[in-house]
């Protein structure tokens, strides 16, 4: 989750994991991860029910600076890695069982690399939504342009008045023919209202859907040429971050 402040990240974020939207606006000063467990439709079966973990990266707002509690400087761009790493759970795959992990002293996510993007801002403020097309650029230009990569443009606090004339949509589609996106990027728009839990849960079962139909995301190279066939996700044994 990438944005201004003010966009209203966090509360999304808890209007999906916790059935509460904060109200009192709090300043989000260091990276959380938040999880869920769901049962979703096998994308590649819509008659399965699988088990999925979601993983959510909280972020502070894009133009927040200093330091934060675990003493590293604060740069919105460190969260455009989508490289793998060997920091996450050892020797996991996306859908093995996954062991519950105690709290760590350092930020670590239990996912070996990110998957989606959600690029927030306050559907009222036109300078909200500038800064968060500005930072989907800055962030097509800082990836590999043979990743995959799933963007959500997420307009939230359409419960408020929104932009107007032009509409979010109009403004949209000016601003995505400026994008420099290419082949592979799956990028959509969406409009909703976290206080009003509006399209919330269906944002966040769509990216989850968009990334496990992508195995280029959570796999290598060398994972993805090892398959033959698509991957089969059996019941009940399965994790998505």
């Amino acid at each position: 989750m990438i944005g201004p402040s003010g966009g209203g990240k966090t509360s999304l974020i808890n209007t999906f994991v916790n059935n509460f939207c904060p109200t009192v606006y709090t300043p989000t000063e260091d990276a959380v991860l938040y999880h869920r467990a769901l049962q979703v439709s096998n994308p590649f079966d819509e008659n399965q029910l699988v088990d999925a973990l979601v993983e959510i990266e909280d972020t502070y707002a894009m133009d927040m600076s200093g330091k934060d509690s675990y003493k590293q400087s604060r740069d919105i761009k460190q969260f455009y890695d989508v490289s793998f790493t060997k920091d996450a759970v050892a020797s996991h795959h996306p859908f093995d069982n996954l062991e519950y992990q105690p709290r760590r002293n350092t930020y670590s996510a239990m996912t070996r690399v990110r998957m989606g993007y959600m690029f927030v801002f306050d559907a009222s403020d036109i300078e909200s939504f500038k800064a968060a097309v500005q930072a989907v650029k800055d962030f097509m230009t800082a990836t590999p342009r043979d990743r995959e990569h799933i963007i959500y443009l997420v307009a939230n606090k359409c419960d408020k008045n929104t932009l107007g004339n032009p509409s979010i949509q109009t403004l949209y589609q000016e601003e995505k023919g400026k994008m420099p996106l290419h082949k592979k990027v799956n990028m959509k728009l969406w409009e909703v209202s976290a206080l009003e839990f509006r399209r919330v849960r269906k944002l966040f079962l769509d990216m989850v859907d968009d990334i496990m139909l992508t195995p280029s995301l959570y796999l290598t190279r060398e994972e993805v040429a090892a398959y033959s066939k698509p991957i089969l996700i059996e019941p009940d044994n399965c994790s998505l971050q």
